[in-house]
């Protein structure tokens, strides 16, 4: 069944369905400016297109019921409600969404938002399919509010995700991020959590002069091509693991919440701050030719457990460290403390450096 333009008097509902299976084409949705806004209502069980622009003072689009729809051009309402659809139906966003609150009740579905957009409210991802953030590098989308996307199955990102000093909250122990090209996570003061494992051979930027928290192993599939945290702020890292082809950088103080290997294939590692940890954990640094560089003191109040330097191009910490043990073997370069170095257990092993 196929539809054409339609233009929806002031405070008009327009509901469209099918029979049982159908599938639905829509062109363009449009609004009167007035009083009232006029709203969308899509109820079949049939796959859906809408392949022009929906917008002009729309109050709500709702889905209550699809086999999944695809809006090809750009989504501007005041509401977008997401309900009642198909496990693994796809909810596909190929314009830019704008609205005010997005709502999204717990079903099986996926929901991509591929041209970036804005939504004002906080955000909370409760479908149980996946969610993705942008399919291009170049993709933006802005989640006002905040964000948290830790129902879905999977969340992709690409591009940039963002918020206005208000929280992101990304992944879980269910719930993996893939990222499809290079992304950057921005969320001003806020605080950025990715609970989940992370893989995808792009680069990853997070910004916030709030807190980082990285839960999940990273690159442990799929090394990344870089992870790089912002100078403002403190990065909690209670990941055991983290792994890129190139570099590194965390620019600001670091917290160690469990024993970590931090790997890259040859690039270099470097910290801007401090590293320090509650209960002696271990950090292991292996970079190949590259080199390792801490700028702040390293296990200042409580000391880490082993800090080991098992294949590194050289290695430098200009403040104090503190440790039970450090180990340095396999190694190639200068390793240089240029702060005091208090630990109990200094070992290395019989090479070159």
């Amino acid at each position: 069944i196929t539809l054409g333009a339609a233009t929806l008097s002031d405070g008009v509902t327009l509901t469209v369905g099918t029979g049982i299976g159908n599938a639905l084409s829509l062109s363009s949705v449009t609004g009167t400016a007035g009083a009232t806004a006029s709203n969308l209502t899509i109820n079949t069980t049939g796959t859906v297109t809408v392949s022009g622009a929906v917008g002009t003072d729309i109050g709500t689009v709702t889905i209550t019921q699809s086999g999944g729809t695809t809006f090809s051009s750009t989504v501007d309402a005041a509401t977008v409600t997401l309900t009642d659809t198909a496990d693994n139906a796809n909810i596909t966003f190929n314009g830019a969404l704008t609205a005010t609150t997005l709502s999204t009740a717990t079903q099986g579905y996926n929901v991509a938002i591929n041209a970036g957009g804005t939504i004002t409210n906080a955000v909370t991802f409760s479908n149980t399919g996946t969610v993705t953030l942008g399919d291009a590098s170049g993709d933006s989308i802005t989640f006002t509010g905040g964000v948290t996307a830790t129902a879905p199955s999977q969340v992709n990102i690409a591009g940039t995700v963002q918020s206005t000093n208000t929280a992101i909250s990304i992944g879980d122990s269910g719930t993996p991020i893939v990222l499809n090209a290079n992304a950057t996570i921005s969320a001003g003061s806020g605080d950025i959590t990715l609970g989940g494992t992370v893989n995808g051979g792009s680069t990853l930027t997070l910004n916030t002069t709030g807190t980082t928290t990285l839960s999940g192993i990273i690159g442990g599939s799929t090394a990344l091509t870089s992870l790089t945290t912002n100078s403002g702020g403190t990065v909690a890292i209670n990941t055991t693991a983290i792994t890129t082809t190139g570099a590194q950088t965390f620019g600001e103080n670091a917290t160690l919440g469990a024993n970590t290997t931090l790997t890259t294939s040859n690039g270099n590692i470097s910290f801007g701050g401090t590293i320090s940890n509650t209960s002696a954990q271990n950090l292991t640094f292996n970079t190949g030719t590259g080199t390792v560089s801490v700028t702040g003191a390293v296990g200042s109040g409580t000391a880490l457990g082993t800090i080991t330097l098992t294949q590194t191009g050289g290695a430098t910490f200009t403040s104090t460290v503190n440790a039970a043990t450090v180990t340095l073997t396999n190694t190639t370069g200068t390793i240089t403390f240029n702060g005091a170095l208090t630990a109990t257990t200094l070992s290395t092993a019989t090479q070159g450096y």
